[in-house]
């Protein structure tokens, strides 16, 4: 779909305006652009430039981030042409990555035939989500992310236009950038297996071959480059004894104690569950042949990728769980209308009933308050618990007036649609 001179104005504008609001957000409040010490008016103390040139080391020499390169050469290359500070490298690299992540999303949108209205919708929404929002905020720890989604966003851009070359060099950097990449093929394998959208039938060997080549030489290529720099820098011994000793032992991290189950919990439920669950409900009727792709490569990921997290990972680091959407991110604007729709006869509903609805809406904001504020407890906050649980507390609340809106009388939704 062809985007006009005056829509690319309006993203541009919108997109900048985004990122340097996510800017501000993540130097006012404790994140890791501050050092988790914010100051109390906007200076450059707001940037703590040991911390995050520390952080830059961290990756470069703690064994399981240390084979990962792509972010951090990155930033070098900024830090040599530019002859900035690491820690501003950094900073322009990271959100530069989330800028053109943000354009990607539109483009994609657009290339699924959405309006521009609401491929707009998709990037507020992208915006919006927990793991972009919180991107570099504590438990989150945002680095090679914002790249891999790049790459895979570009990956998609190319898939559909049936460019193979390029869906196969935007996969090798995918996977060079972050090995999980290879947690997303299964979901390709609904485009790729497509005689229509992809390289073939299913039952034809040629397709099985072009397939197994696609993910297999990126997977060697990823793989075999992080094996390779481990070596070099002499780290693979303990590669393999941070994988032997730890990262297999991570469920039991999880739900050490009542405060990390919980917390596990709350993040699969709001980060996966409840937004799958929405986006598949509300797009069951599409019958674009790409967004039917696109919804069941987002599920079948995340039924792969929610247990990795869980056996392997911190789940408080969320941004994790976040992977399956780099598939329906680009669609979500156009399932935004049908969701306020419900929203709104709930409230018509209320509204109607108010003599009822009080009482319940004051025993629900009690048992939300108990929940959130007495109950709820972020393992590693940096001080900003109350801003994750005002996150929680405000989705709880339009989580339950979508789903109570399956509950109303049918006869209310005529009254309210028409």
């Amino acid at each position: 779909m062809k985007i006009t001179k005056k829509e690319w104005y309006e993203l541009i504008y919108i997109a900048g305006s985004g990122i340097v609001l996510l800017f501000l957000f993540n130097i006012i409040f404790p994140t890791v652009i501050n050092g988790f010490i914010p100051a109390n008016v906007l200076t450059s103390r707001n940037i703590n430039f040991s911390f995050l040139t520390s952080t830059i080391n961290y990756h470069i020499t703690f064994p399981p981030f240390a084979g990962r390169v792509a972010t951090t050469t990155l930033i070098k290359i900024i830090h040599l042409l530019f002859h900035t500070d690491l820690a501003i490298s950094f900073i322009l690299v990271e959100f530069g990555l989330l800028f053109a992540c943000v354009i990607l999303v539109y483009i994609l949108a657009r290339n699924l035939r959405l309006s521009h209205k609401h491929a707009l919708w998709s990037v507020g929404l992208f915006f919006g989500s927990y793991t972009i929002l919180f991107a570099f905020f504590s438990s989150i720890y945002t680095y090679d992310d914002p790249l891999q989604y790049l790459f895979f966003f570009l990956t998609l851009f190319a898939l559909f236009s049936k460019r193979w070359w390029l869906v196969f060099l935007f996969l090798c950097g995918a996977v060079i950038t972050r090995e999980t990449t290879v947690l997303l093929f299964p979901g390709l394998l609904f485009f790729l297996f497509d005689n229509r959208l992809g390289m073939g039938k299913l039952s034809k060997v040629s397709t099985w071959v072009k397939v197994l080549l696609l993910f297999t030489i990126p997977t060697i290529i990823g793989v075999g480059g992080m094996i390779s720099i481990l070596f070099y820098k002499g780290l693979w011994s303990k590669r393999l004894a941070y994988v032997a000793s730890t990262r297999f032992s991570f469920l039991s991290f999880n739900i050490t104690n009542n405060a990390f189950a919980l917390e596990t919990l709350v993040l699969i439920l709001f980060v996966v569950v409840v937004p799958l669950v929405v986006i598949l409900y509300e797009g069951r009727g599409d019958t674009d042949l790409r967004h039917q792709r696109l919804l069941r490569a987002s599920l079948i990921t995340a039924l792969i990728n929610t247990p990795v997290v869980l056996f392997t990972a911190r789940v408080r680091e969320a941004r994790l769980l976040a992977l399956p959407f780099v598939f329906t991110w680009p669609l979500l604007g156009m399932y935004l209308p049908a969701i306020l729709h419900r929203i709104r006869r709930t409230f018509v509903y209320m509204l109607k009933y108010w003599y009822w609805s009080i009482p319940v809406v004051i025993f629900l904001f009690g048992v939300g308050y108990i929940f959130w504020y007495r109950t709820f407890y972020p393992t590693d906050s940096a001080g900003f618990e109350w801003g994750y649980r005002i996150y929680f507390f405000v989705a709880s609340i339009v989580a339950t007036l979508y789903f109570a809106n399956f509950f109303l009388p049918p006869k209310l939704y005529d009254r309210t649609h028409s």
